[in-house]
C-alpha cells in the first residue's frame, strides 16, 4: 500500500464530504444555492425539490425557483477538487506500479509485465521496451475483436430504433402536431380514400396508417399509447370536461408533465397560443391547472394576460385556482387589467376574483386601471358578484378547496394524557397511519385536547401545523373514526383555534397552503436582538420564521439607511420605478392594508423578559416587536399590529 499523499488524501475526503449534495450525497453537478439559507445542492436535486415541496429540504425554508442561483465560487471549488482529486489518484497509481516492480523484480514476470519492463536490474529502475512480434499481434487480433463487436452492436441499435420508428411513425405525429396540421390530415384521408377505387387496387394513406396502427395494437412488445389528438365526433362542452373523472397521476400521459426551458408545461404552451381544443384535450389527460413555471407564472395566468377568456373559464371549470399569486405576487386579475383584458378581469370579478390583494409592490389590482371608463365597469362589476357572492360560492368554491385524502397520514399528538396517546397509536395501528414524536415535513395531522369550545393550548407542536398548513384535529376524531373503523372527514373535527386569538386561524392556514397561497411571513426580514431566555427558545422561533418563508438577518438593520416609504398607486408612478428614478418598495402578502405595519417588512425581535428596557423603533418600514408578536401572529394567521409599550 501506498504510504505517500497521506496528508492530501485525507484533505481531500473532508473535502469531499463538505462538497456532498445533502439530497443525493453526491459529488454537486453544478452547485445551485438558495437565496433566503445559502444552502447549496446540485442543479437538477433542488429544482426538483423546490418544485415538490416549495422550500430548502436541508433547514425547511421557504423558497421559490427564482431564488434559485448558480453559485459560481462552488462550481470553482468543485472543478479545482476534481482536478486535485486526478492528480492525486494519477500519482498513487505510479509509486503503487513502482513498488510491486521493486517487489517482484526476483521473479520473471508473465505476459501483461513484459509490455512494461524490459530489464529487472538490481537498482530497481523500471525501462520500457518496444513489443515483440507475437505480442503486436495479440494486440491486434483483440483489437480487431473489440471492434467487430461495437459494429455489431450498433447495427443492432440501428435495427432496433428502425423497427421502432417504423410502428410508431403514425402515433408520434399525432401525438405533438397542432390542430391546424391535424384538420389537414384529415381532409387528406377523405380524398385519398374517396379516390382509392381508381387507384386499381393501390392503397390509400389512410389504409395504410390503418395498417400500421393495427400493427402497433398487435405487437406484444410495444407499450400501449394514446393519442393526445383523439376526439369524439361532437365536440364536448367545457363543463362535460369539468365533470369527467380526472385520470390518476400516476397514470398521466408523459407529456402533460414535460417542460420547456422556461419550466412552461404543454398546457402553459396551449394558453399563451390560444388552443382551446389543446387545452381540453390536456385537461382530460390529468394535467395540473395550477402548474408553475419558473418565473412563478401558471396557465390561468397565461391565459388573462393574452386575453383568452373561453380558456380562462375552462381552467376555472377544472381546478384553477382564482387568486394563485404568480410573479411577484401578482394574480390573474392583476394581468387581466394591467393588460387591459377587461372582459376577462370583469369575469374573474364574477366569480369571485378577490379586489384587495396586493402584489409586492402594494398596488391592488384596480391601480392598474388606465381610464375612469373601465374603473366604473369594473366597480360595477365587483358590485353585482357582492349581490351573487352566495351562488358563486355554492357553485365554486369546493373545487377549489378539493383535498387528496390518498396520502398516507401522520400523526403527531400534543396536550394529551398517556391513556388518550395509547388510543391514537391503536387507531393508527388498526387503520394504517404512522404516529411521531418529532415534528416533520411528512406530519399530516396534529390531534390536539380541546375544551367546550374547540380551542386548544397554543403548544409548539399547535404553532408549527399552523405555520405548515396541516390538519389541526380534535382528539375526537380518533375516537370516532376508531369507532366506525375507518378515517372520517377532518373539517367536522378541526379546531376552531386557542384562547385569545381569532377563531377559524387553522382551518386558515391549512387553505392558505391548499391554494398555494404565500406562508405566513413571506416578504419579511427578521433580526433577533440581545438574549432569549423564555419559552420557546430561541432556535425554536427561527424555526418557525423560516417554515413561515421568513428571511433571517444576522446583522441589525440600520433605520438611517432604509429607503423612503413610497406607496405606489398609479402607472405614471410604476413607469419612474422601472426607469431606476424611485425606488420600489416591497410589502408583505399578509400584512393588513389599513395598519401602521402595512409596508413593514423588517423586524428586530427581543426578548421582553430579558430586555426590558429593549430600545423602541418603529418606522413605516421597520420596527421593533417582542418576540410574543411572532406566537400572536401565528395564531391569528396574520400580520398583527405590534402593540406599542
Amino acid at each position: 500500500m501506498c504510504t505517500r499523499w497521506l496528508k492530501t488524501r485525507s484533505a481531500l475526503e473532508e473535502l469531499e464530504e463538505q462538497l456532498k449534495c445533502y439530497i443525493c450525497n453526491d459529488t454537486m453537478q453544478e452547485p445551485w444555492s438558495v437565496n433566503s439559507c445559502d444552502h447549496s445542492f446540485c442543479r437538477t436535486c433542488i429544482t426538483n425539490a423546490v418544485n415538490e415541496g416549495s422550500k430548502c429540504p436541508q433547514c425547511g425554508s421557504f423558497a421559490w425557483l427564482k431564488d434559485l442561483q448558480m453559485n459560481r465560487e462552488l462550481l470553482s471549488a468543485v472543478e479545482f477538487f476534481i482536478g486535485l482529486r486526478k492528480v492525486v489518484h494519477n500519482q498513487n497509481q505510479s509509486v503503487n506500479v513502482l513498488q510491486e516492480n521493486e517487489i517482484s523484480h526476483s521473479s520473471k514476470p508473465d505476459l501483461e509485465e513484459a509490455e512494461d519492463c524490459q530489464s529487472w536490474p538490481l537498482s530497481g529502475v523500471v525501462k520500457k521496451k518496444s513489443l515483440n512480434t507475437y505480442e503486436k499481434k495479440h494486440r491486434q487480433n483483440e483489437k480487431a475483436k473489440q471492434k467487430k463487436q461495437d459494429v455489431s452492436s450498433k447495427n443492432d441499435q440501428r435495427a432496433e430504433n428502425a423497427f421502432y420508428e417504423e410502428n410508431f411513425q403514425y402515433i408520434e405525429e399525432n401525438l405533438f402536431r397542432d390542430d391546424d396540421q391535424i384538420a389537414s390530415s384529415a381532409v387528406t384521408a377523405e380524398t385519398s380514400q374517396s379516390t382509392g377505387s381508381s387507384d386499381n387496387g393501390k392503397k390509400t394513406n389512410a389504409q395504410k396508417r390503418m395498417k400500421e396502427t393495427e400493427k402497433c395494437k398487435s405487437s406484444p412488445k410495444l407499450p400501449k399509447r394514446r393519442s393526445l389528438t383523439e376526439k369524439d365526433p361532437s365536440r364536448q362542452s367545457s363543463r362535460v370536461v369539468s365533470q369527467r373523472k380526472r385520470m390518476d397521476k400516476n397514470k398521466q400521459h408523459p407529456s402533460v408533465t414535460k417542460v420547456n426551458i422556461r419550466g412552461e408545461t404543454p398546457l402553459h404552451v396551449a394558453a399563451i397560443k390560444k388552443k382551446y381544443d389543446r387545452v381540453e384535450e390536456l385537461l382530460g389527460y390529468g394535467a395540473d391547472p395550477n402548474a408553475k413555471d419558473f418565473a412563478g407564472w401558471t396557465p390561468l395566468h397565461e391565459a388573462c394576460n393574452h386575453g383568452s377568456l373561453d380558456i380562462v373559464q375552462l381552467l376555472l371549470e377544472n381546478g384553477a385556482f382564482i387568486d394563485i399569486p404568480g410573479c411577484d405576487h401578482d394574480t390573474p386579475l392583476h394581468d387581466a387589467i394591467a393588460n387591459n383584458r377587461l372582459d376577462v378581469a370583469e369575469f374573474l370579478i364574477s366569480r369571485g376574483a378577490s379586489l384587495d390583494i396586493r402584489n409586492k409592490q402594494g398596488l391592488l389590482p384596480m391601480d392598474y386601471v388606465k381610464s375612469s371608463t373601465a374603473r366604473e365597469q369594473l366597480l360595477l362589476a365587483a358590485s353585482m358578484a357582492k349581490e351573487n357572492a352566495t351562488a358563486n360560492e355554492v357553485n365554486f368554491q369546493p373545487k377549489y378547496l378539493k383535498i387528496d385524502r390518498t396520502i398516507p397520514k401522520c400523526i403527531i399528538h400534543t396536550g394529551l394524557d398517556l391513556k388518550q396517546k395509547k388510543v391514537v397509536e391503536k387507531c393508527a395501528k388498526m387503520l394504517n397511519a404512522k404516529v411521531v414524536e418529532q415534528f416533520s415535513d411528512e406530519v399530516t395531522h396534529v390531534v390536539t385536547a380541546v375544551d367546550n369550545d374547540d380551542l386548544c393550548s397554543r403548544t409548539m407542536k399547535f404553532l408549527l401545523g399552523v405555520i405548515t398548513g396541516k390538519w389541526i384535529i380534535s382528539y375526537d376524531w380518533i375516537l370516532k373514526s376508531l369507532e366506525k373503523h375507518k378515517w372520517l372527514c377532518e373539517e367536522e373535527f378541526e379546531v376552531k383555534g386557542c384562547p385569545g386569538a381569532s377563531t377559524g386561524t387553522p382551518s386558515k392556514a391549512r387553505i392558505n397552503a391548499v391554494k398555494q397561497f404565500p406562508p405566513l411571513f413571506d416578504g419579511c426580514s427578521f433580526y433577533f436582538s440581545g438574549e432569549f431566555h423564555s419559552t420557546p427558545s430561541k432556535a425554536e422561533y427561527l424555526d418557525l420564521i423560516k417554515l413561515g418563508g421568513g428571511i433571517i438577518l444576522h446583522r441589525e438593520p440600520k433605520a438611517e439607511t432604509s429607503h423612503p416609504l413610497i406607496t405606489p398607486s398609479s402607472p405614471a408612478l410604476m413607469k419612474m420605478i422601472s426607469s431606476k428614478m424611485l425606488d420600489s418598495p416591497t410589502v408583505a402578502y399578509h400584512a393588513k392594508p389599513d395598519t401602521a405595519q402595512s409596508h413593514c417588512t423588517q423586524f428586530i425581535i427581543f426578548d421582553s423578559e430579558a430586555s426590558p428596557h429593549h430600545k423602541q423603533l418603529s418606522t413605516p418600514i421597520m420596527c421593533t416587536a417582542p418576540s410574543t408578536w411572532i406566537l400572536d401572529c401565528i395564531s391569528n394567521f396574520e400580520l398583527v399590529e405590534v402593540k406599542e409599550k
